[in-house]
């Protein structure tokens, strides 16, 4: 039988720049992928790249070129800036505050008493009180509250 962990491994980001293409791919895992194999559609078309999404080891992946990669493969999405958790609509792909000052994407899969969410850092689902991630829910470059849901 798999493992949690080799269930999770496929959306590993591989290095320090690259956890919005591993966040995408695994909201789009969710959301997406379950739709096209039913239409008998090949996923491995909408499986998001470095190099389609812009990332770069300077910069990351710019959050308007995830937008831009969702709009030119016809995938409807919605980008929020609620800023609060209990706003929050889930899956939903968030930009935050990580371990370390960089900024850091991962997926929101559940909110209760705790905000559960993926990353794909450490390829592991890491649990937040609700205080503890909106104190984390910002980045100096894209602002407060950023989160994109298909």
């Amino acid at each position: 039988m798999e493992s949690e962990c080799e269930k999770l491994l496929p959306f590993r980001q591989m290095n320090d720049w690259s956890c919005g293409v591993a966040a995408l791919r695994f909201l789009m895992s969710l959301t997406v992928w379950p739709l096209l194999k039913k239409q008998g559609r090949d996923i491995l078309e909408y499986v998001p790249k470095e190099d389609t999404l812009g990332t770069t080891s300077e910069d990351g992946t710019d959050p308007e070129n995830v937008e831009k990669y969702l709009s030119l493969i016809h995938i409807p999405y919605r980008v929020s800036r609620a800023g609060r958790v209990k706003k929050l609509s889930v899956p939903a792909m968030v930009l935050f505050r990580s371990d370390d000052p960089e900024d850091h994407y991962g997926v929101v899969v559940s909110i209760g008493e705790k905000v559960t969410l993926f990353c794909p850092w450490y390829c592991e689902y890491q649990k937040y009180s609700l205080e503890e991630f909106e104190s984390l829910w910002w980045t100096e470059r894209y602002g407060n509250g950023w989160s994109l849901h298909i």
